[in-house]
């Protein structure tokens, strides 16, 4: 992992909490993610966004994400999909909870922090999210997979200022919504290819680019209510994610997006698109049992299974042609 990290995974991503606290919410811990909110709610800025990682003491941690461009120009080093998934687990763990008396300290200091930083914190033409790094943490523009967390994230927002009565609140938040979906659907689908796109890319002048690499991480469409898993758009984008991503070698699996250099250990791209990752094929399992098609859905959760460690640990991925564990292990 050094080798191409220079660095430890001990720090704490408000993404990988969300989305561990949403599986431990499922399981009934409520006393162990109320502590993941509590300290989102100590380390969000005053701006009401999250950086890219913390300490677990909640001071900064280390990041590669620059505050200027090749310009000099600043720009926010944040993924802004860490903020908006906080907030949409927080209203999954209501949902599961309904611990409305937990939540009612939260509501102004970290539910509408965070929700006013996602309404202001758009292009005020297309009404989408404004640039930020990806959840790969690579490239800066504006994500299928972010717009579409911040579409769950201000829902979620809109659900629990209505919980509290706040209807003045609730309606902001929820036309927010509607306009980045709108802008979804409008700006990060390609009616020519039938799916949607991985992002756009701004130049130094704010000229957008589309990027149609095809990235795996476009299931947040369905996954964050965009739109639904049998959306036509859904089953085009889903569909294609699987053909072009699928890696063809003895491992199997799904793929992080087209020609992945990460760990590599192949340059045989037409058969290894990327290494396979467990998060990406669990991904594509999720669309096919939502979709209901389960014996689909139950293949690919097994084919993650065969692979884990004798303690059932999952690394991030796996080497394609032996199926050895790589980089770090486990990841949330």
């Amino acid at each position: 992992m050094f080798r191409f990290n220079k660095d430890t995974y001990s720090y704490v991503w408000p993404r990988d909490g969300a989305f561990v606290s949403m599986g431990l919410d499922a399981a009934g811990y409520f006393h162990v993610t109320q502590r993941f909110f509590n300290f989102c709610a100590k380390i969000l800025s005053k701006e009401g966004f999250l950086y890219q990682k913390y300490y677990p003491d909640g001071s900064l941690g280390s990041t590669w994400h620059p505050w200027s461009n090749s310009s000099h120009n600043f720009q926010l080093p944040i993924q802004e999909d860490e903020t908006a998934l906080v907030i949409y687990s927080l209203w999954n763990h209501y949902l599961q909870a309904r611990d409305i008396e937990y939540i009612g300290p939260l509501y102004e200091p970290l539910v509408c922090k965070a929700a006013d930083f996602m309404v202001s914190y758009r292009d005020k033409e297309t009404k989408l999210p404004l640039a930020s790094y990806d959840l790969w943490e690579e490239n800066w523009g504006i994500s299928t997979f972010t717009a579409s967390a911040v579409f769950g994230g201000l829902k979620a927002a809109s659900n629990l200022a209505r919980l509290f009565g706040d209807s003045r609140r609730a309606k902001k938040y929820d036309n927010a919504a509607i306009e980045v979906k709108e802008a979804v659907l409008q700006d990060l689908y390609d009616s020519k290819n039938e799916r949607f796109l991985k992002m756009l890319r701004p130049d130094e002048k704010g000229v957008l680019t589309r990027d149609n690499t095809v990235d795996s991480s476009v299931y947040g469409v369905f996954e964050f209510g965009v739109l639904p898993a049998d959306d036509p758009r859904v089953e085009k984008t889903m569909k294609t994610v699987e053909k072009i991503l699928t890696v063809k070698s003895k491992s199997g699996g799904i793929a992080r997006y087209q020609n992945d250099h990460y760990q590599r250990g192949t340059q045989n791209v037409d058969k290894v698109p990327g290494n396979p990752w467990f998060i990406c094929t669990l991904w594509l399992a999720e669309w096919y049992i939502a979709k209901n098609e389960l014996d689909k859905g139950l293949k690919l959760m097994k084919w993650v299974i065969d692979r884990a460690s004798r303690t059932g640990i999952l690394a991030e991925q796996i080497n394609p042609y032996t199926n050895e564990s790589l980089s770090v292990a486990p990841l949330t």
